[in-house]
């Protein structure tokens, strides 16, 4: 399910962010459980 959730995310960001920049970029994912739960940022 997490695939599926950061998937269109994580694409959407090289897309509009990193695509056509010249010089390299970083895509950074953090995750993290609390009380059972996921969170990214």
């Amino acid at each position: 399910l997490i695939k599926l959730v950061l998937q269109p995310i994580i694409e959407n960001a090289i897309y509009h962010g990193l695509k056509y920049k010249e010089s390299k970029g970083l895509l950074q994912v953090k995750g993290f459980m609390k009380a059972e739960m996921q969170f990214f940022r």
